[in-house]
């Protein structure tokens, strides 16, 4: 497995950045807060987005920064996502909101250019962001299920407990996020923080079992499926990999095996876990549309519009910021009234490889990809099995959720995808 923590970064159990100039510091503090500021209100994200753009600037019209081609073909290939988008406004039909999109999503364009200019980070400063980001993970995570608890929960009365006000957005809503990108933030903490546990003794030994049970319970709290059977799927894999380089296959099997039964009885102890896990699987077809409206079976209503639109609108789809008005054409003309029940509730595709196919065909559904699948092989190459767990995460997530729709799924996913491609070294 990747070594992640050096000795360099151990010393006196404090963060420790060697940096040389003040730029570097300038750099590594907004990092620093960027990487906390994913947890914050958007307000403070766009400030430090800001900040890294600013000092990008001065750094490349100062410093004039070394570019190698190789570097030169990574950045074209994933500025070119956003550039897709871009070039899809100029045929949508509805500009504002093609223009509302282009600047949710400039993050896809700034970060690439942020860390393709700054220099790469050593090994050290990669390990003290991950980090900070981990710590933020475990903060939040505390108190989120401090906070539900003390307002849903009746010390005098557990046996009655409310898992419903407990679970789920009702959990994450003590900072206003949405419970499925909270949980992909909280699973790539995970990651970081497994990645890291061969290397661990002592004290931080210790703060890593507490953090790895905070950072849990918070997970299995949130109730987001798709996540957890991403994080399962990757843990697993990971485990296996690990197990057979240490040759110790039927153990960590074994270890695995007891963590997977322990999930299975936390998920029948939990009523709205189960019931989201039933309503996923629908084995009895309990939860069918004309039965029961659940996140599955509309899902599925979504999707049928969207391959209904794509096949009308294959090369180049129907543009920027009109996605959305094809899609409510298409829940009206379908009859499609579970979509159509809350007024102002507008659903998009709910899949991030349909949502970019709808908006800019074949053409950047197949950007999207090659990114992707590009960014896979340079983690195997690599040898960056933390950075290929997220990408793995991310593209399983994409199944589900029109991550490039929402502010905190693009500043996560464009972040940290650049953050390994241009801001590490190879192995």
């Amino acid at each position: 497995m990747e070594q992640i923590i050096p000795e360099a970064f151990l010393k006196g159990n404090k963060i420790h950045w060697p940096v040389k100039d003040w730029e570097n510091k300038v750099y590594l503090g907004l990092l620093s807060g960027f990487a906390i500021s994913l947890f914050l209100p958007l307000l403070f994200t766009n400030i430090f987005t800001i900040l890294l753009t600013t000092l990008s600037i001065y750094i490349f019209i100062i410093k004039k920064p070394f570019k190698d081609r190789k570097n030169k073909a990574y950045l074209v290939l994933t500025v070119s996502l956003y550039i897709s988008f871009l070039i899809g406004l100029f045929y949508s039909e509805n500009i504002d909101e093609g223009l509302n999109s282009l600047v949710k999503k400039l993050s896809l364009l700034l970060f690439p250019l942020i860390f393709y200019i700054n220099p790469k980070l050593s090994q050290d400063r990669q390990t003290g962001l991950l980090n900070i980001y981990l710590i933020s993970a475990v903060i939040v995570s505390i108190f989120c299920i401090a906070s539900s608890f003390y307002n849903n929960i009746d010390i005098s009365n557990l046996g009655a407990v409310d898992w419903e006000a407990i679970t789920y957005h009702n959990l994450s809503d003590a900072i206003g996020f949405h419970a499925i990108y909270l949980s992909m933030y909280v699973s790539f903490a995970l990651f970081i923080l497994l990645f890291q546990w061969p290397e661990l003794q002592g004290k931080l030994k210790v703060a890593a079992v507490f953090c790895l049970l905070v950072l849990s319970i918070f997970l299995v709290l949130l109730s987001a499926r798709i996540v957890l059977l991403a994080f399962l799927l990757i843990t697993f894999t990971a485990t296996l990999v690990y197990a057979y380089q240490k040759r110790e296959i039927f153990k960590f099997t074994g270890i695995y095996i007891i963590v997977l039964l322990t999930c299975v009885v936390v998920t029948l102890s939990i009523p709205t876990l189960q019931t989201r896990v039933k309503e996923a699987v629908n084995y009895n077809s309990e939860y069918s549309i004309d039965k029961q409206w659940g996140g599955r079976a509309m899902r599925l209503l979504k999707w049928e519009c969207c391959i209904k639109i794509i096949k009308e609108n294959p090369v180049i789809g129907v543009g920027t910021g009109s996605e959305q008005d094809f899609l409510q054409e298409c829940y009206i003309e379908e009859k499609f009234y579970p979509l159509l029940h809350w007024p102002e509730i507008k659903f998009n595709a709910h899949n991030q490889y349909f949502q970019s196919a709808i908006a800019t065909g074949i053409i950047g559904f197949s950007i999207l990809l090659a990114n992707i699948c590009f960014a896979l092989v340079i983690a195997v190459r690599r040898r960056q099995y933390l950075y290929l767990s997220f990408l793995i995460l991310i593209s399983i997530c994409f199944l589900t959720e029109s991550m490039l729709q929402s502010n905190k799924g693009i500043v996560f996913y464009s972040f940290f995808n650049s953050f390994f491609l241009f801001s590490t070294k190879r192995n």
